[in-house]
């Protein structure tokens, strides 16, 4: 696994938005975004807060908080090995810096908001002692799938 600095957070949350918009390229054509407010949407219901680099898509009701589950989720066949090491790549090759949020209000975004519910929801069913674990544990049911809300 290639690893990334505690340096490089603040560099791979402000760069989302460029990797977004790099991992939708499609034959060296830009996706199309539009800008509403703070947020940049674009197609089937995918969307990406400017001021916190969160992303969701409410087509798929997936969210997530970082670089590395952004590319998963736009690359499903991507381990999260393989997400690591594209964004040390990606990194690499945009040296210096930060990339560009705007600054953050008091008032969340829809977007914030179903990626950091759903962060949350990930969580309680997934939890070392979280309720969803306590009950699939009461019924001998298997563990719940982990995928895509690191």
């Amino acid at each position: 696994m290639t690893a990334l600095t505690a340096a490089d957070y603040d560099r791979r949350r402000t760069w989302a938005p460029t990797i977004a918009a790099e991992l939708l390229r499609k034959d060296g054509v830009a996706a199309p975004f539009r800008d509403e407010g703070k947020e940049r949407c674009g197609a089937r219901g995918f969307r990406f807060c400017r001021q916190s680099s969160t992303w969701y898509s409410f087509a798929t009701d997936r969210g997530g908080l970082s670089a590395t589950s952004l590319i998963r989720f736009l690359q499903p066949d991507y381990t999260r090995e393989d997400a690591s090491a594209w964004l040390a790549r990606f990194l690499g090759a945009n040296p210096g810096g930060v990339g560009r949020l705007e600054a953050e209000g008091e008032e969340w975004t829809p977007t914030r908001r179903e990626a950091v519910a759903a962060l949350c929801r990930h969580r309680l069913d997934t939890g070392e002692n979280s309720p969803g674990a306590t009950y699939r544990a009461s019924r001998g049911l298997p563990e719940a799938a982990s995928e895509g809300m690191l």
